[in-house]
């Protein structure tokens, strides 16, 4: 699973787009013709999108295939992805959506927290989904990072027990810091190869050594790095 996860890692998935929206264009040119319209602030980022097609037959159910797009970047891919969190977006009355694109076993993995995620949102939690399938629960001084959502029910069911008028049930001292001499991010590729692993790894605090990078290189790297805090 971790190798097809790799192997698609570059992919998005438009879900809900409907078919034939392209009319004589050919898929890729109506998305890349549309990313600007539906998500203005990615106007100037340009990303580009070297193929895109939709998957699975046609069905009867009137719900439109998904659309896969594999992106030139990883970092073009992460954005589009943060941007698109932030905005609703209809295309012929649908809300259509955007998703990373992962092997049947990691989605599967990933889907088992939804009900959970929602729970913990409604009694204050922020949540962040974490490569391949761990939840991040942050609220006040409390984080906590779960492997299953079985853990997670635990968890909750425990607070619910607790009387703690504040709040704050607990606190953790999980947090992933990172220092690393890089030798150089001046090349795109070493860029994404850089945030890819600091990803993987579920670094939330990154010191970077040795960059050789323009303060605005940095404060563009440290961007795209979304929920990573970059020093430099």
């Amino acid at each position: 699973a971790d190798l097809e996860d790799r192997s698609r890692r570059d992919n998005i998935r438009i879900i809900n787009l409907p078919e034939g929206v392209e009319g004589k264009t050919n898929l890729k040119a109506y998305i890349l013709g549309s990313l600007p319209v539906w998500l203005p602030a990615l106007a100037e980022a340009k990303p580009e999108i070297m193929r895109a097609h939709r998957i699975g037959p046609p069905n009867n159910t009137g719900r439109p295939c998904t659309v896969i797009a594999k992106m030139l970047r990883y970092t073009d891919r992460d954005l589009l992805l943060r941007t698109s969190r932030k905005s609703s977006i209809k295309v012929d009355g649908k809300d259509i959506r955007f998703a990373a694109d992962y092997s049947a076993f990691t989605t599967n993995r990933r889907c088992s927290f939804v009900e959970v995620i929602k729970k913990a949102q409604k009694i204050g939690f922020q949540t962040f989904l974490m490569y391949p399938a761990q939840l991040k629960l942050t609220r006040g001084l409390t984080q906590r990072i779960f492997k299953s959502h079985l853990e997670v029910e635990d968890f909750l069911g425990g607070l619910a027990t607790q009387e703690n008028v504040e709040g704050e049930i607990m606190t953790t001292d999980i947090l992933h810091i990172a220092t690393w001499n890089v030798n150089g991010l001046n090349s795109p590729i070493k860029r994404t190869a850089c945030l890819d692993y600091l990803y993987r790894h579920q670094v939330d605090v990154a010191f970077i050594q040795e960059s050789h990078l323009k303060k605005s290189d940095v404060q563009k790297f440290s961007k795209l790095s979304g929920t990573i805090s970059i020093f430099d």
